[in-house]
């Protein structure tokens, strides 16, 4: 399957009186794996994560560290559902696109985040670029959060010097973005 496919029978769904939350968990609970290579690591660790990875001394304590989606994948596709009739696949794919870029950050904070209206400037969390982020640190984060979930991973080999790229991409030094 791929998600396209996917695409259809959320169309089909919508058509036959799903609500935009059924629908949209056709891909997001449904399907989820289709989003890996969607998902893309912004370059940014929250402080309290980089933080949660130096006291675990390398070894990764459950599920600490999360990938979290600022612009809110779930509420957001949920949302785009509600407002639009699915019949424009590149449309939708551009909404997952630009859904689908994350951060990592702590359990907690992913949690306040999911609050209406929550931010990271409303909730104090800073964010930090990968290239401030200590190599060990950084191995850490790759192993547990992005090799497995993104898309992008082979961009932050741990040790790699990264910077944002538009749309909050990050990429190697003297790649293009």
């Amino acid at each position: 399957m791929n998600l396209k496919t996917v695409f259809d029978v959320m169309a089909y769904a919508q058509a036959n009186g799903f609500t935009p939350t059924a629908t949209r968990g056709i891909l997001t609970h449904a399907n989820a794996r289709l989003l890996k290579p969607y998902t893309i690591f912004s370059g940014n660790v929250t402080a309290a994560a980089i933080e949660a990875a130096r006291t675990m001394r390398g070894e990764y304590v459950g599920h600490t560290l999360i990938v979290e989606h600022p612009e809110k994948m779930q509420r957001g596709l949920t949302d785009w559902v509600r407002d639009n009739v699915l019949n424009d696949y590149d449309a939708f794919e551009r909404e997952v696109r630009r859904l689908s870029t994350v951060n990592i950050a702590t359990r907690l904070e992913n949690a306040a985040l999911s609050q209406k209206d929550a931010t990271y400037e409303s909730l104090g969390i800073t964010l930090v670029a990968w290239a401030d982020i200590p190599a060990d640190v950084q191995r850490l984060l790759y192993i547990h959060c992005i090799g497995k979930r993104c898309g992008n991973h082979a961009d932050f080999t741990p040790g790699r010097q990264h910077e944002p790229a538009e749309g909050g991409q990050a990429v190697s030094r003297g790649q293009a973005a």
